[in-house]
């Protein structure tokens, strides 16, 4: 789908940001957590047959005894399971972790000079929460999609910002075995630091079949005293080289 609300894919206007609060926008990435698994069904009942009608009422019985218990330890066994996706991993490590059976996106924020070399990256990996200036922080990761509304934010406080960091560009990796198609209801968007008013936001939904693991949401650098925005909106393969990408980006 294109862009839900605010400026539209390919168009470019001055980004407006509140003059307090650090002079502060934020990037949020949000998707909901996999379907628990459905229960196996009961065959049907066999009426007409005893041996079938007691294997039956055998197969019933325990869901019987355990129906209180789970209803009982539902809360528990939830905080469990959201615990486990979590903290599956010890750290999010480069690449894409083609065996986690989770619903996992990645937010990231790749900083670049007026020259396009690039000065900083910030991840949701442990050694890249936080830019060297301090002025650019990642949320933490988040590999469920339980952390809602933003499961995964990044801060970029424009205020004291290096004079030399010039381009900054936010885009979003799948970090499991599933595409973007297959994620549930993944949205991004961009807002005001202080008011929390959407410059942009969008839904992050593929063509059919493009299986994308990418996505390239905007691009805001300096202009003058201020900043500007483009959204970019572009989906992309797996094992992308983000550097040598969002160069060819710029210089469109």
């Amino acid at each position: 789908m294109p862009t839900v609300k605010g400026l539209p894919k390919g168009k470019t206007a001055p980004l407006t940001i509140s003059q307090d609060a650090a002079r502060r926008f934020v990037v949020g990435l949000s998707w909901d957590p996999k379907a628990p698994p459905k229960p196996k069904a009961l065959p049907s009942f066999p009426s007409g047959d005893p041996a079938a009608m007691a294997v039956w009422v055998l197969l019933l019985l325990p869901r019987l005894v355990l129906l209180p218990f789970r209803a009982l330890f539902s809360p528990v066994i939830a905080a469990d399971a959201r615990a486990k996706e979590q903290w599956g991993k010890a750290d999010d490590a480069a690449g894409r972790d083609k065996n986690s059976p989770h619903f996992d996106l990645d937010l990231a924020c790749y900083v670049f000079d007026k020259g396009f070399n690039q000065l900083a990256y910030v991840g949701p990996e442990n050694a890249a929460f936080i830019d060297a200036s301090k002025k650019i922080y990642h949320s933490g990761e988040d590999q469920s999609g339980f952390g809602g509304p933003d499961d995964e934010t990044i801060s970029v406080e424009t205020l004291g910002l290096p004079e030399n960091y010039h381009h900054f560009f936010f885009v979003v990796e799948c970090d499991s075995k599933f595409s973007l198609e297959e994620i549930r209801n993944p949205a991004i968007r961009l807002a005001d630091g202080k008011t929390n008013e959407n410059a942009i936001e969008a839904t992050l939904t593929p063509p059919a079949h493009y299986n994308a693991h990418g996505f390239v949401f905007c691009h805001v650098w300096r202009d003058g005293d201020g900043f500007m925005l483009r959204n970019l909106e572009e989906y992309t393969g797996d094992n992308v080289d983000w550097p040598k990408l969002l160069s060819g980006f710029a210089a469109a």
